[in-house]
């Protein structure tokens, strides 16, 4: 059973993951680009990975609801592949908010380099 974002468990990573993977199979990389964030320099994931080689290799969205943080995206890896990711933190608490994001964060750095 997947883990999904709400009560009834109706979004999963693995549904936004497959998503992303449906709509590139439609569009254009650069669509993409152009339309979602680059991590590190614009949105509200222009404060990640800012020092990285990652940077402006992820696309990406975030989320959040109560308990709940996540990123949703395409990477270009450092080894040339273009993958996407869905990342959802569960039983997220928002006053901690920011050594979890640092958590995700070393997650993001590991797609790049290791996919």
């Amino acid at each position: 059973m997947e883990v999904g974002l709400s009560t009834k468990n109706q979004v999963s990573a693995d549904l936004l993951s497959r998503f992303l993977v449906q709509f590139l199979k439609s569009k254009d990389r650069a669509l993409v680009k152009e339309i979602i964030p680059s991590v590190g320099e614009r949105g509200t994931v222009k404060r990640l990975l800012v020092n990285s080689e990652a940077k402006g290799k992820i696309w990406a969205k975030s989320g959040s609801m109560n308990n709940v943080l996540s990123y949703t995206g395409y990477c270009e890896t450092e080894s040339g592949r273009f993958i996407a990711f869905s990342i959802i933190l569960n039983t997220h608490d928002a006053q901690g908010k920011h050594p979890r994001r640092a958590e995700l964060e070393k997650i993001l750095e590991a797609i790049y380099k290791f996919c």
